[in-house]
C-alpha cells in the first residue's frame, strides 16, 4: 500500500487502521465469549433437562423403572441400568450407539460428531447410593449456533457500519483540527516582505495549534526586530556620517581649488585625519550597539575594572588639563551584566566629557539601582542648564559650557553614542541634576547572582 503523501491523509490511516484492529480484536473477543456464554446455557439446560427426567426413574426390585409421562416425543433422553439401554427416543440409531460409549467414559459432557447434539449423563442410584444406571440427555445445538451466528453476524455490520462512521468522523476531525494550519499556510503566502504587522495568533490560547501560532508570532516578533535593527542602524550609520563626510570632502575640495601653503595643508589633512577618525569611532560604536542588541550572551564584569580601564584611557587627557580623578571603592556585591570592554567603551566618553569641561577633579561612585548597577561620572566644571541635560544626547549638539574661553574642541558625537551603547543592552545614559557641575550616571543591567 502506498503511503499518503499528506499529514492529514497519514494521520486517516492511522486512525482507520488502529480502528480496524481494535475492532478485529474485540470481534475475535466477542465471538469466543458468546460461544462461551451459550456453551455454558447448553450445560445449564442439558443439567436442568437430566434433573426433571431423574426424578421419573426409580430403582426397583434390582431394575431401572419408568415412570409414565408426558415426554415430548422429540426429547433426547436414555435411560440405562449399567450400560443396557432401557429406553430410547425415536432418533438416528447412530446417536443411540454413542451413548453407552459416552456412559462409560465418565465425562460430563460430550459433543456428538456429525449430529449437532451434546450429550449429559446424571447417575441413578440405589438406596446404598450406588450407581445402578444412568440418565443422558441430549441436548440439540441447533438453536445456540444460530444465536452465536446471528448475534456475529448482527456485531459484524455493527462493527462495520462502526468503521464507517469512525472514517467520516475522523475526516472531519482531522480536517477541522488542520484547518487552521492551512489558513497560516496561506496567510504565510499571501504576506509580502512589507507586512512585518502580520501575525498567525487570533484571540485567547486553547490548544496545541494556537500555542505554535504564538511561537511562530514571537519567532516572527525576533525576525522583525532584527529587520528593524538593521534598518535602524542603516539610517544611523547615514545619518550619523553624512555630517563627518561632509566636511571631509568640503576639506579635500578646498585644498584642490588652489595652491594653498604648507601650513594650511597640514590643517587641512588634521581635519581630514580628524573627521576619518570621527567616522570610525562612529562605525565601531554603531556596529558594537547591534552586535549586543543581537547576542544574549553578554558577559559579567566587574564595575572597579571597568571604571580603571576607562580612566587609563583618558589619562593623557586628563594630564594636559591638570584633572584630579576621586573613585569611590565599589560594592563587592555589583557587577555588570555585560563584558568589560563593552562597558568601558561605554563609559569612556563619559570620563572623556568630565574631563574636558572638569575644573580640577572627577569624581566616580559605584551602586546597586535596583534591578541595574549605576556608575557616576560627576565633574566641578560649568554643569548643564536644566534645558541642555536632554539635548545634549543628540548627535551634534554641545552644551553652553563648550562656548566658554578654553573649552576643548569636541563634534557632540560622544554623550548621543554613549546612550545608544548603553540602551542597546537595556541600561542608559542620562544627565542629572548636580550640586556643582555637570553629573551623568550610567547604569547597566545586573549580573546575576554567582
Amino acid at each position: 500500500m502506498r503511503r499518503p503523501r499528506t499529514i492529514r491523509g497519514r494521520l486517516l490511516l492511522t486512525v482507520m487502521l488502529a480502528a480496524a484492529a481494535l475492532t478485529t480484536i474485540a470481534s475475535v473477543a466477542f465471538g469466543f465469549a458468546l460461544a462461551h456464554a451459550l456453551s455454558d446455557d447448553a450445560d445449564d439446560v442439558a443439567r436442568l433437562q437430566a434433573a426433571r427426567e431423574l426424578a421419573n426413574v426409580h430403582w426397583r426390585g434390582g431394575r431401572v423403572v419408568v415412570a409414565s409421562h408426558a415426554r415430548p416425543v422429540d426429547a433426547l433422553v436414555w435411560i440405562l441400568q449399567g450400560d443396557h439401554i432401557v429406553a430410547a427416543p425415536n432418533v438416528d440409531p447412530a446417536l443411540t450407539r454413542a451413548v453407552p460409549p459416552y456412559v462409560r467414559s465418565g465425562t460430563d459432557f460430550v459433543d456428538v460428531a456429525g449430529q449437532n447434539v451434546r450429550l449429559h449423563a446424571t447417575p441413578i442410584k440405589d438406596s446404598a447410593n450406588a450407581r445402578v444406571g444412568s440418565v443422558v440427555v441430549g441436548i440439540s445445538l441447533a438453536p445456540f449456533r444460530g444465536t452465536q451466528q446471528a448475534s456475529l453476524t448482527i456485531w459484524l455490520i455493527a462493527a462495520g457500519t462502526l468503521l464507517v462512521g469512525v472514517f467520516f468522523a475522523s475526516r472531519w476531525l482531522i480536517d477541522s483540527t488542520l484547518r487552521p494550519v492551512a489558513r497560516m499556510t496561506s496567510d504565510a503566502e499571501a504576506w509580502s516582505t512589507s507586512d512585518a504587522l502580520q501575525r498567525f495568533a487570533r484571540g485567547e490560547q486553547r490548544d496545541e495549534l494556537d500555542r505554535l501560532a504564538v511561537t511562530l508570532d514571537g519567532l516572527l516578533d525576533r525576525v522583525s526586530g532584527s529587520l528593524r535593527r538593521e534598518q535602524q542602524l542603516t539610517l544611523e550609520l547615514s545619518h550619523e556620517l553624512r555630517t563627518p563626510l561632509a566636511r571631509l570632502v568640503a576639506e579635500a575640495d578646498t585644498a584642490l581649488r588652489r595652491p594653498r601653503s604648507s601650513a594650511d595643508y597640514v590643517r587641512g589633512l588634521q581635519a581630514v585625519l580628524d573627521d576619518g577618525r570621527q567616522m570610525a569611532t562612529i562605525v565601531e560604536t554603531l556596529m558594537s550597539a547591534a552586535q549586543a542588541e543581537a547576542s544574549s550572551q553578554r558577559g559579567v564584569s566587574d564595575p572597579g575594572e571597568v571604571l580603571s580601564d576607562a580612566i587609563d584611557d583618558c589619562e593623557q587627557l586628563a594630564a594636559e588639563r591638570r584633572i584630579a580623578f576621586a573613585v569611590e571603592e565599589a560594592p563587592e556585591d555589583v557587577r555588570f551584566g555585560v563584558d568589560a570592554a563593552y562597558a568601558a567603551r561605554v563609559l569612556r566618553p563619559l570620563v572623556e566629557n568630565a574631563c574636558k569641561y572638569a575644573d580640577s577633579t572627577v569624581r566616580f561612585a559605584v551602586w546597586r539601582d535596583g534591578p541595574r548597577a549605576a556608575i557616576s561620572v560627576e565633574d566641578d566644571g560649568p554643569g548643564l542648564a536644566a534645558d541642555e541635560r536632554e539635548r545634549v544626547f543628540e548627535p551634534g549638539v554641545r552644551g553652553s559650557a563648550a562656548d566658554r574661553p578654553g573649552a576643548a574642541a569636541g563634534a557632540g558625537l560622544g554623550l548621543p553614542l554613549a546612550r545608544r551603547l548603553a540602551r542597546a543592552v537595556s541600561g542608559d545614559v542620562e544627565a542629572e541634576e548636580a550640586q556643582a557641575g555637570a553629573r551623568f550616571v550610567l547604569r547597566l543591567p545586573l549580573a546575576p547572582p554567582m
